[in-house]
């Protein structure tokens, strides 16, 4: 048989979510604070089984930063605040539909990534991404896929701080 790529349902609403349960592979969700996460992983996962007797995972988008110290990525967040571009924000803020269940979660510091990628809150030394990826896949999360600042620079530097240590301790992340 030829395998078929995985299908990604993305959303939060009701409809979304019934229709991932009901034929994805994927529920792809926005980052969320991991307690809030939970509710949501649950609902699919359980809808999924009870309703459509099958499984289904979970994958949420999310920003990192990831340095030596953890002052330094808090300081290299705070250089993204500070050169957000206003009136790209305020544009944002104003096309949004307020009916997409994600867009009524936003607030100010989360309109300056896309799909609120910055509430996973993976920003920090390895040790504090680490201990946040652990508390995501207590929670049911199966994938989370990264957006960096610099794509290059700042996945060579995920990888060599988080991934190369976090596959010795946990399933999470597979390669």
């Amino acid at each position: 048989p030829t395998p078929t790529p995985p299908i990604f349902i993305a959303g939060e609403s009701d409809r979304a979510i019934d229709l991932a349960a009901r034929q994805g592979d994927y529920l792809f969700i926005n980052a969320d604070e991991p307690e809030k996460t939970a509710a949501l992983v649950q609902k699919v996962k359980k809808l999924a089984s009870d309703r459509y007797g099958r499984q289904i995972k979970v994958a949420m988008s999310a920003f990192a930063i990831v340095r030596e110290h953890t002052a330094e990525a808090q300081a290299r967040l705070e250089a993204i605040y500070r050169s957000a571009d206003q009136q790209q924000i305020k544009y944002f803020q104003e096309q949004i539909d307020p009916n997409v269940v994600a867009h009524n979660k936003l607030d100010i510091s989360q309109t300056i990534e896309a799909n609120l990628g910055l509430s996973a809150q993976l920003v920090g030394d390895r040790y504090t991404i680490i201990q946040r990826l652990k508390e995501y896949e207590a929670v049911g999360v199966d994938l989370i896929v990264l957006k960096f600042e610099s794509m290059l620079e700042d996945t060579i530097r995920f990888h060599k701080l988080v991934i190369s240590e976090y596959t010795q301790q946990n399933s999470l992340i597979a390669l």
